[in-house]
């Protein structure tokens, strides 16, 4: 790792201490100019925030996909009178989606006396929402019966996504196998984002190259200016000393012309 210092070969040997601090600077701290212990946290932290996000929107995903399910059980019960057992299935669905979504609003405060329960919203409890949830009990087989359709859904939609990704010809197979490219979308976005990654930092790179040459091209032409000056202004003195002598001569000769004049 390196210190995103431009200096020419000029420059190191003008000052061959600032590349001895450049050096060990480079052992301590990064590119970006972070310390390689902070660098080493920095990176800690957002595993773990990759990781509690993935949960979240893997927990997110779910709970919208479920109010999805019933969103659109009611739309379809506008059309057609549903079975008495599909009816008995979405209404106990229901209420165990209120009662849990309910439960996240419920934050106890400790008590103000040591040993005092802590204190809810309406003297309410996670404990006692649950109990007066009916269909809790069979929460077990609702969630035998729910599994599948969400997992349905969930692969329908995993399919359209992959169909607006590389969208499908008539010589690519079977829905299975538009299903199996869609479980292996995730990895072929990473790649992807992981190519563009490589690709930003090489034209990072690349520019930096660039501006390096740009500074090596100037000192260049720095040093040629230098020099065109130099033999400009060498050129010139022995032209101005050609013209001097030239011009002695000429007074020299007009003087002796004049001096035979007054004669």
């Amino acid at each position: 790792m390196s210190v995103p210092v431009h200096l020419t070969a000029k420059d190191t040997e003008r000052y061959p201490e600032m590349v001895k601090l450049l050096t060990s600077l480079s052992q301590h701290v990064t590119e970006d100019g972070i310390s390689t212990q902070m660098q080493a946290e920095k990176q800690q932290a957002e595993e773990a925030m990759r990781k509690d996000k993935a949960d979240y929107f893997q927990y997110h995903i779910l709970h919208h996909e479920l109010q999805e399910l019933l969103i659109d059980h009611d739309i379809s019960c506008e059309e057609m009178v549903p079975s008495s057992q599909d009816m008995q299935f979405y209404t106990a669905v229901k209420k165990c989606l209120y009662t849990a979504e309910a439960c996240d609003y419920l934050h106890p405060i400790p008590g103000k006396e040591e040993g005092q329960p802590p204190v809810t919203l309406l003297d309410l409890t996670k404990e006692k929402m649950n109990r007066a949830n009916v269909h809790a009990r069979g929460l077990q087989a609702l969630q035998q019966q729910l599994i599948p359709r969400l997992e349905e859904r969930l692969r329908k939609k995993c399919e359209e996504l992959e169909a607006f990704h590389h969208p499908p010809n008539s010589t690519e197979g079977s829905d299975d196998l538009a299903f199996a490219r869609a479980t292996r979308l995730p990895d072929l976005l990473q790649s992807e984002c992981t190519e563009l990654e490589e690709k930003k930092t090489k034209l990072r790179l690349d520019r930096a190259k660039r501006d390096k040459q740009f500074w090596h091209y100037y000192q260049a032409l720095m040093e040629c200016l230098e020099v065109l000056e130099k033999l400009i202004n060498r050129h010139r003195l022995g032209l101005q000393a050609d013209s001097d002598s030239i011009t002695s001569d000429w007074l020299s000769a007009r003087c002796h012309a004049l001096c035979l004049k007054i004669k």
